[in-house]
């Protein structure tokens, strides 16, 4: 059994990710929340370089926030850092976002993106 971390992002979430693989943890998710954490795949930038054998997931990519060939080129950018270390997560998102005015992506738009990242 493999044994994961979940975080929320944050300048030194590389801190945390490095401990979890010193503890033998296999995997560390990052949170996709652009208004109350710092950016997921800049923080997973940083884990990719501090460490050399956990595996880096977005946790989980919300397409209704990213642009699909963007969110391409990060991840593509990230598995330079850490080859065959990156996982991509993706879901519909939160309908707590509604206050924001921000409505859940449908399945098909996960479907569409979930390609575009594959290449």
């Amino acid at each position: 059994m493999d044994f994961g971390i979940n975080l929320a992002t944050s300048a030194d979430s590389w801190k945390v990710v490095k401990r979890a693989e010193e503890l033998g943890y296999a995997r560390a998710w990052f949170y996709d929340t652009q208004l109350l954490n710092a950016d997921m795949f800049v923080a997973m930038g940083a884990a990719a370089v501090q460490t050399s054998r956990i595996r880096l997931a977005t946790g989980v990519l919300i397409p209704s926030n990213r642009i699909a060939p963007v969110a391409a080129s990060a991840l593509a950018s990230l598995n330079g850092l850490a080859p065959g270390r990156i996982d991509f997560g993706i879901s519909t998102g939160s309908p707590r976002a509604a206050p924001w005015g921000w409505a859940r992506s449908r399945w098909t738009r996960c479907a569409s993106t979930s390609a575009s990242c594959r290449g």
